[in-house]
């Protein structure tokens, strides 16, 4: 978050917001976003894109949701098609789908970047992560190193899944 952050800030944009974890539903909920930081030129051109903003992309990356963008899907004469319920069938726009995804690497890059480029935020994060997994010492070591010298998306994404809880209390306050 921090990174996202510090990059609207940088674009003077004003990047109030609240983020909230329920452990019930073990998910993120991205809250009190004005209308005008969703629209401007950092949320919809550098960390979002025209067809979803990056408040929209960073919940979804927090939650691990697929990131699609969709459409209505048209008939013959460019009508809007709806099921036997009256509700639109919703088609993947690929192209757009794909340029959320880049802004979502990307996000993911600069947020991997913040954590890691501080030597003691990075210890005390990997101490932290290896004590909310009860780990013992040392498959505690071999398992933070593994994380942090993998080049593998999944495994880095994993192991952001679980930095989530306490990086927010970090990064947010």
């Amino acid at each position: 978050m921090q990174p996202v952050k510090a990059k609207m800030n940088a674009y003077r944009t004003r990047m109030d917001m609240s983020v909230q974890y329920s452990k019930a539903t073990g998910s993120w909920k991205i809250e009190d976003v004005s209308a005008t930081a969703k629209k401007n030129y950092a949320s919809t051109g550098i960390y979002g894109t025209k067809r979803m903003h990056a408040y929209a992309i960073l919940e979804g990356i927090l939650n691990n949701s697929s990131l699609q963008v969709k459409d209505r899907k048209k008939d013959e004469y460019g009508n809007d098609i709806q099921d036997d319920k009256g509700h639109y069938i919703l088609v993947v726009n690929e192209e757009e789908t794909k340029a959320v995804s880049i802004v979502a690497k990307q996000m993911n890059t600069d947020f991997e970047d913040w954590i890691f480029k501080d030597p003691v935020r990075r210890e005390a994060l990997v101490d932290k992560y290896n004590e909310r997994l009860w780990l013992k010492p040392m498959s505690c070591r071999s398992f933070a190193e593994i994380i942090i010298g993998s080049s593998n998306l999944f495994c880095i994404l994993h192991a952001s899944f679980f930095f989530c809880s306490f990086v927010n209390e970090v990064c947010f306050r």
